[in-house]
């Protein structure tokens, strides 16, 4: 049936009547007895924004309007250079259509929605949905916005989302356990999403967004999907999860963002998949391949549990993991192969520091920076290894393997169990800046050091000289002796000056080639008696 507009309640021609004045319809103390709005009609405020009635102007500031119920579907879809429209604390049970519409100005701030659906939506102002929640009975509260093009910022703080499930009728299987789908988007301004509650993934996939995402404490339940979809976004400013807790995981592959990247003091849990090959409890939780992060990435304090991939990313910044838990026993906790970092790697606290977990790192499982161009340094302090590494490892792992350092490694304060080991094989660091009783794990912790070299020894004291140094270059076990880590020692303590430290070094690599070597007892015999009479050649 037709809408009658000359047939209007009492409400409507309130809105009418505030609307032509530029006045709010403000219905909050109208409220029944059992709380229920006053109604007006969906269709009597399509009706209105399309400005189709001679008597109904529409003036600045646009359609506003608080505490009304809307009843029916509201359908302004393909509508273009619609006035702004204002529903604050209402509640639109039914379907709210904006598919390829044109409008100033929108929001929903506070209301009890069902389901928005922006596909191709342009708002030329703010878009405020901060403080949305479920409006029906099952719960549910979700939107689709993909190509959103938004000229100002989007507000979703303290909302309440709730996506359909598979269980739902008449639901594309592409939106299934997504509850907010911004995908393609483009927003002039930033996203905001503080204390966000989502039942159900949240996707920007492919946006662009020329301010920030920030998604302080919020709370994202995805289970074992995709709880936070950035794949391929591009965001100018920061990306922040400060204090949020996600379960699922949070994609980041091929994303760009042009600030900071923080994890800070939050939960990631993703767990692995009931079944399948995956032997350990958790499954990738941050997946952020080839991302490039203009600042720096932050992951202190975090409590990650699952994987952290974060092969070939490019980070302008610096790249630090203190006083954060990363938890995938079995597995890899982390894994940035071939990452490049402008500026420094951290495994520990600034002294002016807090976490809530203290001021210990711990990594459980392995960590791999295999291939690592680093410029500035790389430090780790009250750092502890724990737990089964990848592969069967019984031990955990911490590699750099073939890792260029461009300034110094700076190892202090290590736990780490007998069966741990570090992997340093054919890295290479500006200078090695390390306490040599703690900075290393126990004594049965095994190094790799064929192939490492760096320049010059920092720290001084009398735990760099030659004999506490021996100690450490016999922690290196792979498979068997060999003399490169004596050798670059020796150089190094030779450049420096200290060249009765490098003979001593010589004299020992020389010894222990003797006593590992595989000729005949004779000819070792002869090596040994050579070593003890001339010193190989070096104290004749």
């Amino acid at each position: 049936m037709a809408f009658d507009a000359s047939d209007l309640s009492s409400q409507e021609q309130y809105v009418v009547e505030r609307t032509r004045d530029g006045e709010i319809a403000d219905f909050s103390a109208a409220a029944g007895p059992d709380g229920a709005k006053p109604a007006l009609r969906a269709a009597f405020l399509r009706k209105l924004l399309l400005q189709l009635e001679p008597g109904w102007p529409v003036r600045m500031p646009g359609v506003r309007i608080r505490g009304a119920r809307i009843d029916g579907a509201l359908d302004l879809s393909d509508c273009a250079e619609l006035p702004a429209l204002e529903l604050a604390g209402c509640e639109i049970a039914e379907r709210i259509d904006l598919r390829h519409t044109r409008i100033a100005r929108l929001s929903f701030e506070s209301s009890a929605l069902t389901k928005l659906d922006g596909l191709g939506l342009h708002v030329r102002g703010v878009f405020n949905l901060s403080g949305i929640r479920a409006a029906a009975a099952d719960g549910l509260c979700w939107i689709d916005a993909r190509a959103l093009t938004v000229d100002g910022n989007v507000e979703l703080s303290e909302s309440r989302l709730a996506a359909p499930t598979a269980r739902e009728e008449g639901v594309a299987q592409h939106l299934q356990n997504l509850a907010l789908r911004l995908s393609d988007a483009r927003i002039a301004g930033s996203l905001h999403m503080a204390r966000l509650q989502a039942q159900g993934g949240v996707s920007i996939g492919s946006a662009h967004v020329d301010g920030d995402v920030m998604l302080s404490h919020a709370v994202l339940e995805a289970g074992e999907g995709k709880a936070f979809r950035a794949r391929a976004a591009q965001i100018s400013g920061a990306l922040v999860l400060r204090d949020a807790k996600v379960a699922g995981e949070v994609d980041l592959r091929s994303a760009s963002i042009g600030s900071n990247f923080e994890i800070v003091q939050a939960e990631v849990t993703h767990a692995a998949p009931r079944g399948g090959d995956i032997k350990s409890e958790y499954d990738v939780a941050i997946s952020a391949t080839n991302v490039r992060v203009g600042g720096a990435a932050l992951f202190q304090g975090a409590n990650i549990k699952g994987e952290i991939f974060l092969a070939d990313a490019r980070i302008d910044g610096y790249l630090a993991f203190g006083g954060g838990r990363f938890m995938n026993g079995g597995g890899w906790a982390i894994r940035a192969p071939n990452v490049r970092i402008g500026g420094n790697l951290t495994l520990k606290l600034a002294d002016d520091d807090t976490a809530p977990h203290g001021k210990k790192t711990v990594i459980q499982g392995g960590a791999k920076f295999d291939r690592a161009q680093i410029d500035g340094a790389v430090a780790w302090l009250n750092l502890e290894l724990r737990g089964a590494g990848p592969d069967g490892a019984k031990g955990p792992l911490l590699s750099f393997a073939d890792a260029c350092i461009k300034g110094s490694l700076q190892a202090r304060n290590l736990t780490a169990q007998e069966d741990a080991r570090i992997d340093l094989a054919g890295a290479r660091c500006g200078a090695l800046d390390d306490d040599l009783k703690t900075g290393w794990g126990v004594e049965k912790a095994a190094l790799d050091l064929e192939g490492f070299s760096y320049a010059r020894l920092d720290g001084g004291g009398k735990d760099d000289r030659w004999r506490a140094r021996l100690g450490w270059l016999r922690k290196s076990r792979r498979n068997g002796f060999s003399p490169q880590p004596y050798a670059v020692l020796a150089d190094v303590y030779a450049r420096a000056g200290w060249r009765e430290d490098a003979r001593r070094v010589l004299l020992a690599q020389h010894d222990l080639r003797a006593l590992h070597s595989r000729a005949g007892p004779l000819t070792r015999a002869l090596s040994s008696a050579f070593g003890l009479v001339c010193g190989y050649g070096f104290a004749p």
